[in-house]
Parts: C-alpha cells; structure tokens; sequence
C-alpha cells in the first residue's frame, strides 16, 4: 500500500512541472464551454424546455460537465503503455513485485486529484459565475460525491482499455479514437442522453458512459435517482474485473520491440 500511495503523491506532484499548459488548457476548456452554453441559451431561448431542461438547467448541466472534462478525459492517452512495450520497459514494469493494474491506478489518481483541484473546479466555478450556481439540497452532497468518484473510477478503466490494447497492437491510436467516439456520444457530455433519439437514449443510460458525465451533471442538479448509483456501480465492478482479465492475458502475449 506504501507504494502506491507514494506512486500517487509522486504523480500528483509531478504535474506541477505543466503549470502553464494546465492554464492554456482551462482557457481553451473555458471557450469550449462558455460556445456550448450559448449554443443552448440561444436554442432554447426564455421559455422553451426541452425533457424538463430550461435555459437555466442546460447552462448548469454544461458548466458542470465542462469541469468534470478533466477528470475523465484529461488523462494520458492510454497512460502511455504503448509507449512503455515499444522501448521494452514494459518488461520491466511487469516484473515488479505490484500489481500492474494497481500502478497505473495509483497514478490515474494522482492525475485525477491534481486535475480536481487545479482544473475542473476553477473551470466550473468560472462557467458558473455566468450561469450561476445550482441550488444543490445538503442531502444529496454525498450522491453528487459517490457519482463523481464513479465517473472518476469509469474514467481510469476506459483509458486503461485503450492502453493494455498495445500488448496486441502496438499502436493505440485507433482504439483511443474509438474509445473517444464512444464517450462524447453515450456519456452525455455534448448532450443529455434523453435528448437523443429513443433507441440510443436507451443504449447511452445503460452503458458504462453515462456513468462518466450524465448521471453526475444529474445529481448536481437534483435529479436523484436509483439507477444514476446502481448502474456506475455495477459496471465500475464489471469493468474492474475485465481489466483484471485482460491483464492476466496481456502477461501471456508481451511483445517487446527493443529495449
């Protein structure tokens, strides 16, 4: 446990090297999400509704989800395994008395906390300061921390797929712009996942994506439900022991290229 912790502070404090890359990517993440504010106050007007969501609601949901950007798609691409198989290094990451899941969750974390407090929060508080604040009832803090914690462990597991890919392939770029594809389409960052078409709809709420943005704009703003908790735990759980699984066979195909 030592290890981890330490592998966790040492990656939290690492990232403080990017300061001034970590600024010029919250403006750009401030411009994206300040077009899609307006995009949608200027769509639904004063009174126009769309599933329930107002100008106010819409204009909460993307500031929220804009900050929570961070923590699931503001992650080394693939943590960077593919690089590790293709110097050899991954031999050597393998031979460790660790898990192999474990190191690179401990560093998924310290990424995740540092991009919490640097990143997503500033981002969705200034979002918020234009859109104002959501009137979030004391009781329901826990499930909006649950759900995000969720998002977070979700988060980890997508890019670790993306990674342990390279065991296979080599190169992760195609299964990292599919993996992308498939979380700004079924995880609600560009849209509540009502507002697509039924039989999508239908996909996106049960699929491991809704867990990453939608289910966590939703408790934010007060929409409470069963499924928003049960869902994401179940596939964090799921999810979890595929990654298990499939590291246990990438430990039977290693395919070093140097190094």
């Amino acid at each position: 446990m030592h290890f981890y912790l330490t592998l966790f502070r040492k990656t939290y404090v690492r990232n403080f090297q990017y300061r001034i890359a970590a600024l010029i990517n919250n403006f750009g993440s401030l411009i994206f999400g300040f077009m899609y504010i307006a995009i949608w106050q200027g769509t639904l007007g004063s009174s126009r509704r769309v599933i329930g969501f107002g100008s106010d609601e819409m204009g909460w949901y993307m500031a929220f989800v804009q900050g929570v950007f961070f923590l699931t798609m503001g992650l080394p691409r693939g943590f960077r395994i593919d690089e590790a198989v293709r110097s050899g290094e991954i031999s050597l990451q393998l031979m460790r008395p660790v898990s192999f899941l474990g190191y690179y969750a401990a560093q998924c974390f310290g990424f995740q906390v540092y991009n919490i407090i640097f990143r997503s929060l500033p981002v969705y508080i200034i979002l918020s300061l234009f859109v104002g604040f959501p009137a979030v009832h004391a009781a329901n803090l826990p499930l909006v921390l649950f759900s995000v914690l969720f998002s977070m462990v979700l988060a980890f597991l997508m890019t670790y797929f993306v990674g342990i890919t390279a065991f296979w392939t080599n190169s992760i770029r195609w299964s990292f712009i599919v993996q992308y594809t498939l979380i700004m389409t079924f995880s609600g960052f560009l849209v509540p996942l009502p507002i697509l078409p039924g039989w999508l709809s239908t996909i996106s709420l049960y699929s491991p994506y809704a867990g990453m943005h939608y289910f966590p704009a939703m408790f934010m703003l007060g929409r409470v439900s069963w499924e928003g908790i049960l869902l994401p735990l179940f596939w964090c759980v799921a999810l979890t022991w595929l990654a298990v699984w499939l590291t246990r066979l990438a430990r039977r195909k290693v395919e070093v290229q140097g190094g």
